[in-house]
């Protein structure tokens, strides 16, 4: 199903006479592990639940101890409610532009915090890059923090940038980030991309962001519908998740085959 490409595979695939999909990867055979089957009978599990929720069925949710004790996010990513707030009302809601949807997607995952959009849509109106005033916009997240107010969300840590951009303020160095991705045509440039590979390197490439961080917005922004821009090939990429253990999915496997893309497990860098 893979043909190496550099630094990650590509997926292809041919039917038989019989309409049976053969498989070839260099990444098979593999054996999983105990880890493995647990792994995704848990996702199968949670799943299940958001069904029944969606159904409005609160009662009898699950027979698992762990789920219904503790909390865990969506199977889906975009199930998710900051997800769904994203993809509802902040991609198709606006100008449909590659880099008006590229200024919005990265101004609200900047902050990844639903509460501060609705602070800068109150106080500025419509946001859109051609409307972008960075004096305003900083007053307006500015005068929030003064009054001791979180703007940004607390589900990952987002690097401060001084010395990327000199700025006494988080959000200050990272509204000059966004400025300066705009400057560099990087929404025009994520539409010619052919590969996740390829967006996740572009923004890879830029201060502040990270692996973790690249990965993230490169989702975010496959949410689109792609408005005079070519369609890339979305694969999976393997993050290296940060633990004592060791690397937790590669821990799913007893024998892995191929290359791995690894990640750092930090929001971004500085």
């Amino acid at each position: 199903m893979h043909k190496v490409n550099n630094a990650c595979d590509t997926p292809t695939e041919r039917k038989t006479s019989s309409h049976a999909v053969i498989i070839h990867s260099s990444w098979l055979p593999t054996k999983t592990t105990l880890v493995f089957d647990t792994y995704w009978k848990f996702a199968a599990k949670r799943q299940a639940i958001f069904f029944k929720r969606v159904n409005e069925i609160e009662e009898h949710l699950t027979d698992d101890e762990i789920l219904n004790t503790y909390k865990f996010t969506n199977a889906y990513r975009a199930s998710d409610r900051v997800s769904q707030y994203l993809i509802r009302h902040v991609i198709y809601e606006g100008n449909q532009s590659p880099e008006e949807l590229f200024f919005r997607i990265l101004l609200f995952k900047t902050f990844n915090k639903i509460e501060t959009w609705k602070l800068l849509t109150a106080r500025l109106g419509e946001i859109t890059f051609v409307g972008y005033d960075f004096n305003k916009c900083d007053e307006v997240l500015t005068e929030s923090l003064q009054r001791r107010n979180s703007i940004y969300s607390a589900a990952y840590i987002m690097p401060s940038g001084s010395k990327s951009f000199g700025q006494s303020y988080k959000h200050r160095s990272h509204l000059k980030l966004i400025e300066m991705m705009m400057a560099d045509s990087v929404p025009r440039r994520i539409c010619d991309a052919k590969s996740m590979h390829q967006v996740f390197d572009l923004l890879r490439s830029y201060p502040m962001i990270g692996d973790f961080l690249a990965y993230q917005y490169a989702i975010d922004l496959n949410y689109r519908e792609r408005h005079g821009c070519q369609g890339y090939t979305f694969y999976f990429l393997i993050f290296k998740l940060k633990r004592k253990s060791g690397d937790t999915i590669l821990n799913c496997r007893r024998r892995p085959i191929g290359r791995l893309r690894r990640f750092k497990g930090q929001g971004g860098r500085s």
